[in-house]
């Protein structure tokens, strides 16, 4: 693995260089059935500078980080979050990725094992840059995190997590983490793929993964994933057919 032996900036190049862009929605398949086994994960951004750092170690989230603040904001989110989130099932793990998909700031990255899932989210906001699908070789097997005997918060290594599916975004995304202990760092493994979607086909392909059954709704299954759909296909005039004004 590239991490600590590189530099940010030689981190940025090798991503570069790991980069090939597609053509279409029927290249992008082609390239992604290419990856054969089940150990594939898959990130997708709406950016070429949202490079893989976890977002409790981006700027945006504190100019400066320090773990004592990550572990505040945490426990901060578990006091609140009480009354709401009761299933004793719940432990640590489980309630530091409902905190990441509810938009706290965590160690964690979102991955998701279907290709598709992640253009969704490549494709998903409207801006004028090209997007990014990172895809990932990380084995359950071989890279899992030791969750029974460790907290989040002692880890050594970047390790793959598997969240239990007790979050019905988690399970929608088929969603799956990596597990930072230095999340102000550019995350890199020497399987990476980078796969660029030309701004100029995002239109068209946002289109097609909604033909294909991945759109808010499926993604966000709730009320909120529900309003988002609705407004997308207002915005994108689909799915309501001629709409005139009455008389």
């Amino acid at each position: 693995m590239i991490g600590l032996t590189k530099s940010q900036d030689e981190i940025k190049q090798e991503i570069a260089n790991r980069t090939i862009s597609v053509k279409g929605l029927p290249d992008l398949v082609s390239r992604l059935s290419r990856l054969k086994d089940s150990s594939w994960l898959f990130r997708g951004v709406t950016d070429e500078k949202h490079y893989p750092i976890p977002s409790i170690g981006r700027k945006q989230a504190f100019p400066q980080y320090k773990v004592k603040t990550e572990k505040r904001v945490f426990e901060e989110f578990k006091a609140k979050s009480f009354s709401m989130l009761r299933d004793p099932r719940l432990d640590e793990w489980d309630l530091l990725a409902i905190a990441q998909h509810l938009g706290i700031p965590t160690r964690l990255l979102d991955w998701s094992l279907s290709p598709l899932v992640a253009a969704f989210f490549a494709l998903e906001k409207d801006c004028k840059s090209d997007r990014y699908i990172y895809c990932l070789k990380l084995s359950k097997f071989t890279n899992e995190s030791d969750r029974q005997n460790l907290s989040p918060f002692d880890i050594s290594t970047v390790q793959r997590f598997t969240p239990r599916y007790v979050f019905p975004r988690i399970s929608a995304q088929k969603g799956v983490f990596t597990v930072h202990p230095y999340p102000t760092l550019i995350y890199f493994h020497d399987t990476f793929k980078i796969l660029k979607i030309p701004n100029s086909l995002t239109g068209s392909m946002r289109k097609k993964l909604f033909k294909f059954g991945f759109d808010y709704q499926s993604i966000y299954p709730d009320e909120s994933g529900l309003a988002m759909q609705i407004s997308w296909q207002c915005r994108n005039k689909i799915g309501f057919g001629s709409i005139t004004a009455d008389t």
